[in-house]
């Protein structure tokens, strides 16, 4: 399985984990990744019930989900390849002048 990034607030160590629904709560419904510092989470998804591998493939969406971050995938793979950018801006937003 994916090694987890640490947390993007607090540097903690993530751990899967799961929810239930109140009509089956000894079962999961689906998976999430929580910190184990601060406890902040990324997205929830539920498990399909038709998919051979659901469980595996659940886990896999939300280990991928918390391993994105925002300057990788946003900013060109590097938060570095937007300095250049943020240098021109000026605090409200418009481009500095040349």
């Amino acid at each position: 399985m994916t090694a987890l990034k640490p947390c993007p607030f607090c540097g903690g160590e993530g751990e899967i984990a799961f929810f239930t629904m109140m009509a089956s709560p000894n079962l999961p419904a689906g998976y999430f990744i929580e910190c184990a510092t601060c406890a902040c989470s990324g997205p929830r998804f539920h498990i399909e019930s038709k998919m051979p591998d659901r469980i595996e493939y659940t886990q896999r969406k939300a280990i991928e989900a918390w391993n994105t971050r925002a300057e990788e995938d946003v900013l060109g793979n590097s938060i570095h390849g937007s300095a250049a950018a943020a240098a021109r801006c000026i605090p409200d937003g418009r481009a500095a002048p040349e």
